[in-house]
């Protein structure tokens, strides 16, 4: 929908309402659908990318009487004729709800607190990935845990581990899970390695039950499967199924299986690696904040209950591990946590024994929901219907000299720069980011480009082509292709409406001119 809308390019304000039940646990009564509950994350997202439109979700109780359904068909059109003052709404026996977060303070866990067992088994899907190695390090430390670590690739055979010279050591990634793997046993840990789909339930039954002939039951897991890249992480104008199911795969299908397993036996823990993209959305997260967003929803509607698994998820912030981008100096590594600290709060969460639901920011989260998510803030925030009356500053000292527009349309781009980063002149050939331009002021610039210039624009396209001369030229291009569709679109549309003998007329006329011409 957010995507057919938007080849309109809309020039005003457009507001989405997705209406939902049984997304959303606000008691402990509710029942939960978690599937419902990936629109929430989709809704974060798309007023991110295009900022003309305003996303609600709005859940109501899942509600039998019909009395109760009138009740609440009203509350629901009371509340879109008002201005949209948050992203999240819900609805119950006539109380409207909107989330909020309370920060906790999580006190360093004894033994005895952590839910932890002596050379117990615990299975982490994903768990030669990054975070599922550290986790699985961690436990080694903790408790000498045997550990069931699954992947889709898998590793070499055992018998080729001691092989200096075997063809794999070129990988240097292969190489190092293999070396850690054998430290870990080495340690007094002891390691099952699986080539297994975490979405294939059957597979992963015949895994747990051939750790627990050899070391007993399980005591617990860990949910770290998933993709990070992809085609599942880009603009909402390109998303697909395809680069959707890539996410969701793992994540959605992946928690419903492991579900089956844990559900036959007497875990004392499953925690599932959610996202903080849930919360805050992000460029680029529509499919992965909503496949976060199940694992969320599935949490919340497992009653816990006696002797039954507890099912907790953890919206994480980044972890910054050796060799991610976040390393390498992007503006994320300043939040990004290290291992160590990711493995520590990992244990302060287990130890709570009570929390479904725990979302760990780096920075202060009110600050970041008011500049990412909070629809009345957007209205007041620099760079959107204000940005006019805001004070412009002088062009800063950059490495390209200033350089005044050529054409009309590098005067237009240079304007909307210049309105949007408060800069008092914008030369074609200044960079867009070193004017201090970032990912929100990128997507309210690509808003502005299509609306004005009433191309295709998409927000990938703002950061390929970071200058003013450069976007002129991508306009120029489009414009040009969108000329020639427009005419193979009328001319299409005028045949479609004439009968069979004005067309046979026509095509006649056209031989006689070419003939003419010769």
């Amino acid at each position: 929908l957010a995507q057919a809308l938007s080849r309109g390019m809309p020039e005003k304000e457009m507001r989405i309402e997705v209406v939902a039940d049984m997304a959303q646990r606000v008691s402990d009564r509710d029942p939960v659908c978690a599937l419902k509950g990936t629109t929430a994350g989709l809704c974060l997202v798309i007023p991110q990318e295009m900022p003309a439109f305003i996303c609600r979700h709005l859940d109501v109780a899942h509600d039998p009487d019909e009395a109760s359904r009138e009740a609440t068909a009203g509350q629901l059109l009371s509340e879109m004729s008002c201005a949209p003052s948050d992203a999240s709404v819900a609805y119950r026996s006539g109380r409207r709800w909107v989330r909020r977060y309370q920060p906790v303070e999580l006190p360093a866990p004894s033994v005895a607190d952590l839910p932890l067992r002596e050379r117990g088994l615990y299975l982490i899907t994903g768990g030669l990935g990054n975070l599922g190695l550290t986790i699985a390090d961690a436990l080694v430390k903790q408790c000498k845990a045997r550990l069931i670590l699954t992947s889709r690739a898998g590793l070499p055979e055992r018998s080729e581990w001691n092989d200096e010279s075997a063809p794999w050591r070129k990988d240097f990634r292969i190489d190092l899970r293999v070396r850690l793997v054998q430290d870990f046993e080495r340690r007094g840990g002891e390691v099952l390695v699986a080539a297994v789909d975490a979405m294939d339930a059957k597979s992963m039954a015949e895994v747990v039950g051939l750790a627990e002939q050899k070391w007993g039951p399980l005591r617990g897991a860990i949910h770290a499967a998933g993709v990070m890249s992809g085609s599942g992480f880009q603009s909402l104008q390109g998303l697909g199924a395809e680069g959707c199911e890539q996410l969701f795969g793992p994540k959605i299908q992946g928690t419903r299986a492991l579900a089956e397993v844990l559900d036959k036996r007497n875990a004392d823990f499953c925690l599932l690696v959610s996202s903080l993209s849930v919360v805050l959305g992000g460029l680029g997260n529509g499919a992965y904040a909503s496949a976060n967003a199940y694992l969320d929803a599935f949490a919340a509607g497992r009653r816990a209950g006696a002797g039954a698994t507890r099912w907790l998820s953890v919206n994480w912030d980044q972890w910054n591990f050796e060799g991610d981008e976040a390393a390498r100096g992007s503006a994320l590594a300043r939040l990004a946590m290290t291992p160590a600290e990711g493995v520590e709060a990992t244990r302060r969460i287990l130890a709570t024994g009570e929390l479904t639901q725990v979302v760990v920011s780096t920075a202060d989260l009110e600050g970041r929901l008011a500049q990412w998510v909070n629809p009345a803030a957007k209205r007041r925030k620099p760079g959107l219907a204000q940005v006019e009356e805001a004070e412009l500053h002088e062009r800063p000292e950059l490495e390209d000299a200033y350089v005044a527009p050529r054409n009309e349309t590098e005067e237009q781009i240079s304007q909307l720069w210049a309105t949007l980063l408060a800069v008092e002149r914008v030369g074609i050939h200044d960079n867009f980011l070193d004017l201090g331009g970032h990912s929100l002021l990128a997507a309210q610039l690509l808003a502005r480009l299509r609306g004005k210039f009433r191309v295709e624009f998409a927000l990938d396209d703002v950061f390929r082509r970071p200058t003013v001369a450069e976007q002129a030229e991508l306009i120029a291009e489009r414009s040009t292709s969108k000329s020639a569709d427009d005419r193979e679109a009328s001319l299409k549309e005028r045949l479609s409406k004439m009968s069979d003998a004005e067309r046979r007329a026509l095509l006649e006329e056209a031989r006689r001119s070419r003939r003419d011409a010769r």
